[in-house]
């Protein structure tokens, strides 16, 4: 048995951490297809049915081991595995053996297959993550507003891999002094004020006001930023009464240190077409070469467990206390042996 300790990482914590990720967008898996996914260092197939009902599974097949998303199918509303023609229903368990009367003793109410809690929200699939095996115990919250199409743009979709902790992506949002030197052409050296914070048991929230320098005209700013657990971050930014963009941060842990980013942007709507393409040039321009910056930080940056903090730092160690939550402490480095 592998063990679930980390011994060679540049964090003191473990890889994958509690919460929903990031697993894939709703489009890559239209009805009738499969989809293999890297998720939190394991092999998922992602399979939705003709009627629209989407699964989450562990890949291979109990019977004999075939990996299902490599040729498996989809017929109607289960799933066939490619060996030996197996079939699943939606609820993971085997509905027919093709060669045989029969089908194998399955525990009452559990199928075969692993069925990982799935949800999707504004075009995205996320996963629940657990160390321990537990149920969900928090949601992911949306603004109403994104799936009415009224106040917002349709979204850009961007996407990074990036090697760090999943964590360091959430802490960038609460380090707002690094704005000032990462972000210089926008913040021009100009410290966001942190307005508020709350740490709220699993989700916080921090607000900041400061200018955004757009092509040499400056924009007082209110930014809004929401995380659900570690793996969904929302962000609004509104210039001015009509200016203003929302980015969902969706993210997955791949492997050890290694992190999926994918960064999904709209505008505000605006009665004013030129307003609406400066947004948009804004948003596909700017922003992503913005996260580049940031990008070079994260991979070479070393994890320091007890900084030396300035006055004018973020709420930095509020954060990295409420963080703690989501690595259960059986999977702590350090507690226990190998298994």
């Amino acid at each position: 048995m592998g063990s679930i300790f980390q011994h060679e990482s540049r964090f003191p914590f473990t890889y994958y951490p509690t919460g929903w990720f990031f697993a894939a967008l709703s489009d890559d898996v239209p009805k009738g297809s499969l989809l293999n996914i890297k998720f939190c260092g394991q092999d998922v197939v992602l399979y939705r049915t003709e009627s629209e009902i989407l699964r989450a599974i562990d890949p291979f097949c109990p019977h004999l081991g075939a990996h299902l998303g490599h040729g498996g199918r989809v017929v109607g509303e289960e799933l066939e595995c490619p060996f030996h023609g197996w079939r699943f229903s939606t609820s993971g368990k085997c509905v027919d053996v093709p060669y045989s009367d029969s089908t194998p003793p399955q525990k009452s109410g559990r199928g075969c297959l692993k069925i990982w809690h799935v949800k999707e929200d504004f075009g995205v699939v996320y996963i629940w993550y657990d160390q321990l095996k537990r149920s969900p115990f928090f949601e992911i919250k949306f603004d109403e507003r994104l799936y009415s199409g009224e106040f917002w743009s349709e979204p850009k979709v961007f996407k990074w891999v990036i090697d760090t902790h999943i964590q360091e992506l959430v802490e960038n949002s609460v380090d707002t002094a690094h704005f000032t030197k990462v972000h210089e052409r926008t913040y021009k050296n100009i410290l966001p004020n942190v307005d508020s914070y709350t740490f709220d048991e699993h989700f916080f929230q921090i607000l900041t006001t400061s200018e955004f320098d757009v092509l040499g005209k400056k924009y007082p700013t209110q930014v809004s930023v929401r995380c659900d657990g570690l793996g969904v971050m929302h962000v609004e930014s509104i210039f001015r009464e009509g200016m203003g963009l929302h980015l969902i941060m969706a993210m997955k842990p791949i492997g050890p240190n290694r992190v999926e980013l994918r960064a999904i942007i709209s505008h505000v709507k605006s009665k004013n077409p030129m307003i609406n393409l400066f947004q948009r040039l804004f948003a596909v321009n700017f922003f992503p070469n913005e996260v580049e910056h940031d990008l070079k930080i994260w991979k070479y940056k070393n994890y320091v467990e007890k900084p030396v903090l300035s006055k004018d730092d973020g709420p930095i160690m509020p954060f990295r206390k409420w963080c703690k939550q989501f690595y259960p402490a059986e999977t702590l480095i350090g507690v226990g042996e190998e298994g």
